[in-house]
């Protein structure tokens, strides 16, 4: 039994089974069957989130939405809580900056000098004759029609670009990221360090601890009561066991 309000520890040597245990306690893996019996329960009003190895993308929804996949409009945090949790991981490129900005003005509907455009509305002209009236306004529209295709195929071509510039080294942390803006009770990683430099190998394990001890990675001490327990899970090779871990 795994006490909330720790950092769990699993760790192996390759082809331990190790990753059939994190499948087990996502309920990815079915227990059923002859000589399999057991289950992995957690209380229902947990959110359990699980980090796979090999991090996921979803093409054409741009960074933003990709780093706040799956959380309801009240559940996404301000932007400067993304911001600071991306920074924190090194991810302070920036053009993937710029891009997590183009991305949140489009999702909040904030104008853009482009988009400001005065070809982007209907033309009225008060008091004009209504032949001429009905002329401006079909040609408005054709402008405006026009205009917002060219926006829809900018901001599908940026939608995309942006991933085939991350190096696997940023996917990870990205994907590392989303999981920390999530801020789940329980939070469970396959291998979340593997492959990283020391140096972020360490503001990794550092995040873990805080989303532990903080009860949420950039979130406010002073309320930290208020909110649930947090638990993390993760998996490792042979690696000695990390200062920040409370459990083996």
């Amino acid at each position: 039994k795994a006490s909330q309000g720790s950092i769990i520890l699993i760790r192996g040597p390759h082809d331990s089974g190790k990753s059939t245990i994190i499948s087990i306690m996502t309920d990815n893996f079915s227990l059923t069957g002859e000589g399999k019996a057991g289950c992995v329960l957690y209380p229902t009003h947990l959110r359990v989130l699980h980090v796979s190895y090999s991090p996921m993308m979803v093409r054409g929804i741009g960074l933003y939405k990709n780093l706040t996949f799956g959380m309801e409009e009240g559940e996404v945090p301000d932007i400067s809580r993304i911001r600071r949790i991306l920074t924190r991981l090194g991810l302070t490129k920036p053009s993937l900056l710029e891009e997590l900005e183009r991305c949140f003005r489009t999702e909040r509907g904030i104008k853009t000098k482009h988009q400001d455009s005065p070809s982007m509305g209907k033309v009225y002209s008060k008091g004009s004759n209504s032949d001429e009236d009905s002329d401006s306004e079909d040609a408005s529209e054709g402008a405006s029609e026009e205009a917002e295709e060219e926006l829809e195929e900018e901001e599908e071509a940026g939608n995309e670009e942006w991933i085939s510039m991350l190096s696997n080294s940023e996917c990870k942390r990205i994907h590392l990221a989303r999981a920390f803006i999530f801020n789940p009770e329980v939070l469970v990683l396959h291998r979340p360090i593997d492959e990283l430099e020391m140096s972020l190998t360490d503001k990794v394990l550092g995040l873990l601890r805080e989303h532990v001890d903080n009860r949420g990675v950039e979130m406010d001490p002073s309320t930290a009561h208020r909110r649930r327990p947090r638990t993390v899970f993760f998996t490792g090779g042979t690696i000695k066991k990390p200062r920040i871990v409370d459990l083996i």
